[in-house]
């Protein structure tokens, strides 16, 4: 992780006595799909948010700036932060009243990073990575777009996405001072609101990532795309990982935020670990029997809207696929 990089003042931060980030490896299509999907719900949820981003480089912003002049009318502030070499400061969006870019100097360490943060007050969200270096690569960078490798994590938790943004917000001051203390001042704000709202967004937005992220793999095995070349497999696995990650991500933050069943997940979780010690099974077995238990409350009516039934039925059949028989090809 570079010096100075959002991405590493987290993880230092998490290192005493915090609990430590869940970091991994994401390839770019998967990235793309996370972020599409958390940005394209700010059209359809009703709570108007707050949006920190960064780019990289402009010239990738310049690829989204349509999409955030549209998810500029849904939110309250938007901040994007990116090196200028592309000039989008010319384009409409970075006009809007709502929209404001800061100019990263291109030593900057966030200049290298993929950042995407949000917060409403009915859910939060974040994606934070940045490209693995040329050492990290070893040497062999890739050839094709889609097997850019990043180094990060995403998550829907409260805590950890506001700590996030604050230190954006720090990060901002140093270009922006007045815009920092505007965001501040609205997060604040924000912060006071998602106390007193119940956090009826959480099952909707997870089932839109994996709806994008099952749309990507779909696109993935376009005849045109499919074994194309040599990272196709990993690319796959690396969508189906973040499939399961969101239901898991869900199952974690229902167990957290229910006050009269707290845990609730966790326990059933315990009780099937030990029922399939007793019985004996195969370890594959047994792991999927643990990650039912895991999931049992993902989808269930009580937590999910009537306007997400279609939703509810996706992913009750997800939970199923997880007690499926196992594949001839694992035997």
């Amino acid at each position: 992780m570079l010096e100075g990089s959002i991405l590493r003042r987290l993880d230092e931060a998490h290192r005493e006595g915090k609990q430590p980030l869940n970091l991994g490896v994401y390839y770019k299509n998967t990235l793309v799909a996370l972020c599409h999907a958390l940005e394209d719900f700010i059209l359809e949820s009703d709570s108007a948010p707050i949006v920190i981003t960064a780019f990289q480089r402009g010239k990738w912003y310049l690829e989204e700036a349509d999409r955030y002049s549209d998810l500029a009318a849904k939110s309250q502030q938007i901040a994007i932060m990116a090196t200028s070499d592309a000039g989008f400061d010319s384009h409409p969006t970075s006009k809007k009243h709502n929209v404001d870019l800061v100019e990263l100097d291109p030593e900057d360490p966030v200049a290298e990073e993929w950042h995407l943060m949000i917060i409403s007050p009915t859910y939060t969200a974040m994606v934070l990575c940045q490209e693995l270096s040329d050492e990290d690569y070893g040497g062999n960078k890739p050839k094709e777009d889609l097997e850019r490798k990043f180094y990060g994590f995403w998550t829907f938790e409260p805590a950890l996405v506001r700590e996030t943004v604050e230190l954006a917000i720090g990060h901002i001051k140093g270009y922006k001072p007045e815009l920092s203390q505007l965001l501040m001042e609205k997060v604040t704000q924000m912060n006071k609101e998602a106390g007193i709202r119940q956090r009826d967004d959480l099952d909707a937005v997870v089932a839109q990532v994996v709806k994008y992220l099952q749309n990507s793999q779909k696109d993935l095995h376009h005849p045109e795309k499919a074994g194309s070349f040599s990272g196709f497999k990993d690319l796959n696995e690396n969508i189906v990982s973040n499939e399961m990650q969101a239901f898991m991500r869900m199952a974690q933050l229902l167990d957290a935020t229910d006050v009269s069943n707290p845990m609730a997940a966790s326990e059933v979780a315990a009780m099937a670990e030990a029922m399939s010690q007793l019985l004996d099974l195969p370890a594959w077995q047994a792991k999927r029997l643990y990650l039912s238990g895991l999931l049992h409350r993902v989808g269930l009516p009580e937590v999910t809207k009537d306007r997400n039934k279609q939703s509810q039925i996706q992913q009750e059949a997800w939970i199923k696929a997880v007690l499926r028989p196992k594949p001839q090809y694992c035997e």
